[in-house]
Formats: structure tokens, C-alpha cells, sequence
């Protein structure tokens, strides 16, 4: 079968797309892309940031399994392989990735002709069509390689938890590079950008506000009565966001994961709404349920495919190995000065040539400064992943859950005498976008006997069976040693379930559970390895010499009972 990195390179050519203004592009998810002159308005120079998004792609759900069979070759060449993978391998460019968003957003709204002043006002025309759709370009122009592990993992490891950086800095840093290198301000004026209000309207779109913390209004590019504009691309009140329905549709099409939200329809409600002397955008009353379809679709994506264990495993093999390569590959910057991957986003001229090939670079490098980090590229290219422990699920507001990842580490290390340097502790956030708030209190609804007038419905007159809580913490344990044996395995997994009743023991007696799930205050066992071993072979005792060698359902069980059935 012919992997979609190779359908999507025959069918998706930068350079021939764009060579005459009547080209169109076309892809396996909208079909037909709409031309968008701004990308290819002075020839070939200004392509360079675009050409760069050719060679990124977006990893995440894609590496999860190969099948057992062992491969050396190139990633980007590695075929679906059996019955036993998770998902098919999809690499999707990010170049079409942009351009997929302003197809959505583009092709939804009625044509100029036809269009509805519910959504679009002659005044607001031009800011719909023009700057939107090249903050929609920008906004993905600089994530890194390998996607959101660049900015999230390896940046933070190797700059600090404290650099705080972003991709959506970088692609603000990107644009502004952008334009002073071609001299597009000319061009930008042809087709009827005002400057530099236009450009700030652009950069706040990728980045938001220069000022957040401004008590007035913030933005510089577009005054308050406009501020429905700011909902489109990057939606920071509810989150309901053009960005955000693209990875749905492209997402779930190439997962296999079923969409329930349909974007097509919530546009067709679509109105901008006057509240508080601020323009918003607000939907029907009726679609509220569809509202809540959305949010859990998100959830249903990181958890089954984004977060899944194996891909997480996979991101965390080559965040390793470029932490250990970072310091030995020089990419030539601003006047020929060379900077290493971490510090090429201080320069934009370094990072317009940092993609997704590093991954070649360094597999296939001479280089004996790199062995360690070839190493571990090898082992993921033949499947041979770090060793997967353990991972389980606590409330948002756990107390100290940070602190008890070196407690769980040092119970690892003290059971298997492996070194503390040889486990990962992942503390994953899971929400519905807006971190532990339910999105849906800053969703505008109208009547259709009052269109000009917006509520709030209560979620109570949505559905009695919509989720009280709306974030959880994911921990995944891994193990950075292959060679790792059974009889370590198995020691590693007992300790993490005794550290991981302890910590829910913990929540029960502090009160963070409700009083329907905790256990009887008169008694409150105490969890040990001996215990568990023992009550797991009590419950089946021929299960004692699995090749897991790990009670299982029967742990989980007991430490149910302990827990008075707290998840």
C-alpha cells in the first residue's frame, strides 16, 4: 500500500502550485485548496519559509506502531506493516496543513456575492479575506522538527523549564523575518493591506497581544468593535477555532477516529454577536449539544491517539537523541554565525534550515560525538522502544503530583538498581482545551425569535450527563534501558502501583474525592509490596508466572477496594 507521505509529495507540489495564480492545490483530506496570491507574490524568494514547511510534518499520531517486524529503513519510507500496529504511519505537511485552514475557513463562508450580514459586514470584507487568511499561513510556519515535540519537550529540557518559548512566538519572529528579508511591504499594499496595522492584526493572530495584560483592549491591529476577528483563528475565549477543526477532520481521517462535530454546520449558525460593547461570534441555541461533540472530540483525539503511550514513547526516543546531538550539529545563522538547534530559534535565518531532517542528519552522520544519540534512532527505526511501565490517572487538582514524580522514581530505582537517569516520568495534562474550566460557560448562544440577543444556556438544559469535570493528569513511566530484564520489569510495575495507591489513599483522606467514593475513615489499610503479591496470588495464583509476571486486573481490583473506588 502506498503511504499518504507519498500520495500527499505527488499531489502536493509548493513551487508548481503556485507558478501561475490559476493553480490550485489538492489533498486527500478538503480535495481542492483555494489559491492564496499573498504566498507566492514576488517569485521565488519569499518561498523559503514555505518551502521549509515541505520538509515538517506533523508527528504525532503517527509513529504509535511499524508492526514487530524490525526495519532500517528511512522513516519516511516505512510502510503500514501488520495486523498488530495501532495506527497507519501518516506524515502531513505542514505547508498543506495551512492551506487546509484557510480552505475551511474560506470555502465555508458564502461567496462575496451571496454573503450573509450575519457574519461578514462590507467593513469587515477585507479583514475576513485577506489578513485572515495570511494569519492562517503564518500561523503554522514555524513549528519545529517532529512538530509540537520541538517546542514542548525538547526546547524546555534543553533551554530550561523556565524558557517559556513557543511555536507560535517563532512563526511571529518567522513573519517579521519574512517580510524585511523579501522587502514584501510593497506587495502586502498591492493587495490592499494597510500598513503596519495589517501586519500587527497578522502577528496578533499567531501570537495574540504584544500586552496581554493591557486592562483596555490589548490588540494594536484591529480596534474593539472588531474583536469577533480575533475568534477565528486562535480562539482564546472558548477555544472554538479554525485551527482546531482542521486537525479534527485531517486527524480523524487518517486515524480512523470517528468526527461527530461538523464544522460546515456550526458556520451555517454562525453569528457575530454584540455583548458588553464587544462583537463575538455565538451560534444557535440549538447546537449547543454539538458544542460539547466538539470539546469531547479533542479529548477523544489526544486520548486515544496524541497521548497514547506509544507515541509518547516514540517522542520521548527522539527528544533523547536530539538533547544528546544538540551540542555537536552547527546550523549556519545570521552573518555566518553558527548556533545549535536549541539556540537557532533566537535566529530565524538558523531556523528556516532546521527541519525534520535532522533525523537523517544524525542516523546516518560519521560523527563520533553522535553515537549515543545514532543509537537510539537505531532502536526506533528497528522498534526497539524504551521499555513502557506503567501509566495511570489522577484528578487535576492531585496535590504534589510533581514532587511524587521523584518519590515514584526513587521507588523504581531502590526496587531495580537501575540508575534514577534511567526512567521517565511523564505528568501529561488532559482537558477539554480550556485547562480544568468547561469551555462551554463562554459559549454565545441566540434564538432564532432573537437573533440580536444572546444567552448563556445552563448545562443542565443541554444534558444531565455531560462530564462534571473537564481535566486530568496522565503519568507514563517508561524505561530508558532496552536491555531492560523481567525480573526488573516486573518489580518496576509493582512499585508503581504501590506509589500509585498510596498517592490515591492520599487524596482520599485529604477529601479530595467525593464522599460517595471514599473509603470507611475506621479503617485505612496500608499498601505494601508483600500485601499485593499475596492477595494476588489469593485471587489466581496460576497467573503468579505470567510472562507479564503483574497482577493486573487483580491489582487494580484490590487497589480499588483500597481506594473505596476512586478513579
Amino acid at each position: 500500500m502506498e503511504s499518504h507521505v507519498c500520495q500527499v509529495s505527488k499531489e502536493l507540489t509548493l513551487l508548481e502550485a503556485y507558478e501561475e495564480r490559476t493553480d490550485v492545490l489538492k489533498n486527500l483530506t478538503h480535495r481542492y485548496l483555494p489559491e492564496v496570491p499573498i504566498l507566492g507574490c514576488t517569485g521565488s524568494e519569499p518561498y523559503a519559509p514555505f518551502l521549509r514547511l515541505a520538509e515538517e510534518k506533523v508527528w504525532s499520531p503517527s509513529l504509535a506502531h511499524w508492526g514487530p517486524e524490525q526495519t532500517t529503513e528511512p522513516l519516511s519510507q516505512i510502510q503500514r506493516a501488520s495486523d498488530s500496529e495501532i495506527f497507519q504511519q501518516i506524515f502531513w505537511f505542514l505547508f498543506a496543513e495551512c492551506s487546509c485552514s484557510i480552505t475551511m475557513l474560506v470555502s465555508s463562508v458564502p461567496p462575496r456575492q451571496q454573503k450573509s450580514s450575519a457574519f461578514l459586514t462590507e467593513d469587515s470584507d477585507q479583514d475576513f479575506f485577506g489578513n485572515v487568511e495570511s494569519a492562517l499561513t503564518g500561523f503554522l510556519q514555524c513549528h519545529g522538527p517532529f512538530s509540537h515535540l520541538f517546542d514542548r519537550k525538547f526546547i524546555r529540557k534543553a533551554r530550561g523549564n523556565d524558557f517559556a518559548w513557543k511555536h507560535e512566538e517563532g512563526s511571529r519572529a518567522m513573519f517579521d523575518h519574512m517580510i524585511k528579508t523579501n522587502k514584501l511591504e510593497a506587495d502586502f499594499k498591492n493587495y490592499g493591506l494597510v500598513l503596519p496595522e495589517d501586519l500587527d492584526f497578522i502577528k496578533e493572530q499567531i501570537a495574540g497581544p504584544e500586552e496581554p495584560n493591557n486592562d483596555l483592549w490589548p490588540y494594536k491591529g484591529r480596534p474593539k468593535e472588531k474583536s469577533f476577528l480575533y475568534e477565528i483563528i486562535a480562539n482564546k475565549r472558548n477555544g472554538i477555532d479554525v485551527d482546531k477543526w482542521d486537525y479534527f477532520v485531517r486527524d480523524s481521517h487518517h486515524l480512523g477516529i470517528q468526527n461527530n462535530f461538523d464544522f460546515q454546520r456550526f458556520l451555517r449558525f454562525a453569528r457575530v454577536c454584540e455583548v458588553d460593547g464587544t462583537k463575538q461570534i455565538g451560534t444557535r441555541d440549538k447546537e449547543a449539544g454539538d458544542m460539547y461533540d466538539m470539546f469531547h472530540t479533542r479529548y477523544t483525539l489526544h486520548r486515544r491517539a496524541f497521548q497514547h503511550r506509544v507515541i509518547n514513547n516514540v517522542e520521548s526516543m527522539i527528544t533523547e537523541a536530539l538533547l544528546l546531538a544538540d551540542p555537536h550539529i552547527k546550523i549556519t545563522g545570521k552573518n555566518g554565525i553558527k548556533c545549535t538547534m536549541s539556540k537557532a530559534i533566537d535566529d530565524m535565518v538558523a531556523y528556516t534550515q532546521l527541519t525534520d531532517s535532522v533525523f537523517e542528519n544524525i542516523l546516518n552522520s560519521s560523527d563520533p560525538a553522535l553515537s549515543e544519540a545514532q543509537e537510539i534512532l537505531r532502536n526506533l527505526v528497528k522498534r526497539k522502544l524504551f521499555k513502557f511501565i506503567r501509566e495511570a490517572r489522577f484528578a487535576e487538582n492531585t496535590e504534589n503530583l510533581e514532587d511524587e514524580r521523584e518519590n515514584l522514581r526513587q521507588k523504581l530505582v531502590k526496587a531495580t538498581r537501575l540508575n534514577a537517569n534511567d526512567f521517565i516520568v511523564n505528568v501529561v495534562p488532559m482537558d477539554y482545551g480550556k485547562k480544568g474550566k468547561d469551555p462551554f460557560t463562554n459559549t454565545l448562544f441566540y434564538t432564532k425569535e432573537n437573533p440580536n440577543d444572546t444567552i448563556k444556556i445552563p448545562k443542565d438544559q443541554v444534558s444531565h450527563l455531560l462530564p462534571s469535570r473537564f481535566a486530568e493528569k496522565l503519568v507514563q513511566v517508561y524505561c530508558k534501558n532496552v536491555a531492560m530484564d523481567e525480573d526488573a520489569m516486573k518489580k518496576a510495575k509493582v512499585q508503581f502501583e504501590v506509589w500509585h495507591q498510596e498517592l490515591r489513599l492520599e487524596q482520599n483522606a485529604s477529601g479530595m474525592t467525593s464522599p460517595a467514593l471514599r473509603a470507611p475513615d475506621a479503617h485505612v489499610p496500608t499498601v505494601t509490596v508483600t500485601g499485593i503479591g499475596s492477595t494476588f496470588l489469593r485471587v489466581n495464583h496460576r497467573k503468579s508466572t505470567s510472562p507479564d509476571g503483574v497482577p493486573g486486573c487483580a491489582l487494580r481490583s484490590w487497589a480499588d477496594q483500597l481506594g473505596g473506588g476512586i478513579c
